[in-house]
């Protein structure tokens, strides 16, 4: 319950309390938000089941296969195909060196376009199932759908807010994940259960306030420059509404990414939604 009540305190004090701006000083992101914010790590992506069966050593050895060798089609019957294939082989017959082949794989897919980091991040979940699974605990797939289970409960109130567009979407993609990842192990499918736990955690991954920060911004960002392609006067006549809006939705997207830099996501969710709302009206 403690977690819940953590968890929901991160989005809700960045979205709910956001009916209007509020002064600087109710703007400060108390100590339980920031570990409500820990807490989100504590969903079990690739990166951080796999920590714990890769030494440090192994994970250089799998960004350098990544990057030297990518996986390609079986299709691909070219020379630089079959050699790529080849080194592939190579590295994925030995279970460790291929977890943090799709460790680094895993890494990579973030600098990606969306649909091409979909497709790396399968394939990196097709690698690293099998090995994950290998001898795995019970206690350790029931703590990370456990953990799975919290995240979508707590942070389900914030999302059904609307502030950011699709993650409701998303958050469902989550769900759907640990369902089926709980029917897996029930039926005693551990491979498909671990590959269905790595993929939900990626889904609510995108709900996390980090990456709602960035997406928000982004979305902002974008509609303010809808709004106007003229210069946004800093210091508007104050009876121009439109161009008061303007001034300050731009000051606060520029809060909204000092914030990030800062490592507060929370605060930066928080300027970023009221630029939003500052826009509601002027743009469409």
């Amino acid at each position: 319950m403690r977690l819940q009540r953590l968890i929901l305190a991160s989005l809700l004090a960045a979205l709910a309390a956001c009916d209007t701006p509020a002064a600087p000083s109710d703007l400060l992101v108390a100590s339980e938000t920031r570990a409500a914010i820990a807490l989100a790590d504590a969903l079990p992506t690739l990166d951080r089941m796999a920590v714990r069966r890769v030494p440090p050593g192994d994970r250089a050895i799998g960004d350098i296969a990544v990057h030297a060798a990518p996986p390609v089609s079986p299709d691909d019957t070219t020379e630089g195909g079959r050699a790529v294939a080849a080194i592939w082989a190579d590295f994925s017959d030995d279970p460790e060196t291929r977890l943090a082949l799709a460790s680094a794989m895993w890494l990579d897919a973030d600098s990606l376009p969306a649909d091409e980091a979909a497709a790396v991040r399968e394939r990196a979940y097709a690698l690293a199932a099998p090995v994950l699974a290998a001898g795995i605990d019970p206690a350790f797939l029931d703590e990370a759908f456990g953990d799975l289970a919290a995240w979508i409960d707590a942070v389900r109130p914030a999302v059904d807010l609307g502030a950011v567009p699709d993650l409701k979407a998303t958050l469902q993609e989550g769900a759907e994940g640990l369902r089926l990842a709980r029917g897996a192990a029930a039926s005693g499918d551990t491979v498909m259960a671990v590959r269905a736990t790595l993929r939900a955690a990626d889904a609510l991954r995108e709900t996390t306030p980090p990456v709602v920060a960035v997406r928000l911004i982004r979305l902002t960002t974008e509609k303010l420059s809808r709004a106007t392609t003229e210069r946004i006067d800093p210091n508007p006549d104050r009876r121009d509404r439109r161009a008061v809006a303007l001034a300050r939705a731009r000051r606060l997207l520029a809060g909204a990414r000092e914030a990030m830099g800062d490592d507060d996501p929370v605060l930066a969710i928080r300027h970023a939604y009221y630029a939003d709302r500052l826009l509601e009206g002027f743009v469409k």
